[in-house]
């Protein structure tokens, strides 16, 4: 956007122009008939609208919209101002990575460490006040298991801590409709909607109990989901966490010829999910389902690490070891934390 001189009028005109030093290049009536006939049949009419002080000694014409057309578009092209600015800073804040939009939260990627401690810095700066943004990283960096001891423990209960809480969301909000639907059975007919979600849950489950499937649709403390993921996968460490993303070593059932004896996931979430399934419908871990139902809405992480006596062939020590990484991390002061659902991640999905 240049500015052009006809007469003593300065007028703003859009285009590129060249620019003599010291003033504006000077054009005549016909050459700016020329280039814009629009500014030239409005110049055509006596300039009665106002002249002010451009705050130099000049003066200068300030246009006003009469009509409600022009008014409406410049109300448009504000809107869609302020749009652009926003993708511009969502463009900023999510640099150099790739994101997934998922219902309710946001999966992103990172090709190294460094990458990640910089978004770390910016998700989790809510944390101190309990409240954890719903961005979950997709696949540990390769470089992951290079970083120093103490650090890469930090960076692993960062990171997992979002994925805890939506995976549990999941979960959780399966039982709300659970627990309506119980309440509706005990005083009149279920829907064809409330029949046709009973059955789908009876058939993930493998139950057709109702009170045995309220028991199995649950989640998982926190800090019992963080301490198991952290033995198995030695704090993000191993091949098959940074190559499988398996942060909890469940093994295939069936091992074909050229797979892997892990199951392979698409994401650190699938992986989550799964455990929680596993936690929720393995014969293995009825007491520790039962356990947990006996706890209300708040189980005890420390007491449930009891029950999960057969989640590795050694047994006793392996409860032990979670026992202590739940006492030497302080794993069960994040039963408190909960999700926020701020205003970039409903732009973040609007988009």
């Amino acid at each position: 956007m240049f500015f052009k001189r006809l007469g003593n009028v300065r007028i703003v005109l859009l285009g590129e122009y060249k620019i003599t030093t010291g003033c504006f290049k000077r054009t005549s009536y016909d050459s700016l008939f020329r280039q814009h006939r629009v500014l030239a049949q409005f110049l055509d009419k006596p300039l009665k609208f106002p002249i002010v002080s451009n705050g130099m000694g000049e003066n200068r014409p300030v246009l006003k919209p009469k009509r409600i057309a022009e008014t409406v578009l410049l109300v448009l092209f504000a809107l869609a101002f302020i749009i652009g600015i926003g993708l511009l800073l969502i463009a900023r804040v999510y640099g150099g990575i790739g994101i997934v939009k998922q219902r309710g939260f946001v999966e992103y990627s990172v090709s190294s460490t460094a990458q990640l401690k910089k978004e770390l810095a910016l998700f989790s700066d809510d944390y101190r006040a309990k409240m954890v943004k719903p961005y979950l990283l997709k696949s540990l960096p390769p470089d992951f298991g290079k970083c120093p001891a103490k650090e890469r423990v930090k960076l692993f209960i960062k990171v997992m801590l979002p994925i805890a809480l939506v995976a549990n969301e999941h979960f959780e909000a399966q039982r709300k409709i659970l627990l309506r639907i119980c309440s509706k059975m005990r005083s009149s007919k279920l829907s064809k909607s409330d029949k046709r979600f009973l059955n789908a849950l009876e058939e993930k489950y493998k139950t057709k109990n109702v009170k045995i499937l309220l028991r199995r649709v649950s989640g998982v403390p926190v800090g019992l989901l963080i301490a198991q993921a952290a033995i198995e996968s030695g704090w993000g460490a191993s091949y098959f966490a940074l190559r499988y993303n398996n942060i909890y070593g469940i093994h295939r059932l069936h091992v074909r010829k050229g797979e892997p004896i892990v199951v392979v996931y698409k994401s650190l979430y699938d992986a989550t999910i799964s455990y929680i399934m596993n936690l929720n419908t393995n014969p293995a871990y009825k007491n520790f389902r039962i356990a947990r139902a006996s706890m209300g809405d708040h189980p005890d992480p420390y007491i449930l690490a009891n029950y999960l006596l057969f989640y590795s062939v050694k047994r006793h020590r392996y409860v032990r070891l979670l026992k202590t990484v739940l006492v030497q991390q302080r794993l069960c002061r994040y039963a408190d934390f909960r999700l926020t659902h701020g205003f970039w991640l409903w732009l973040v999905n609007l988009l």
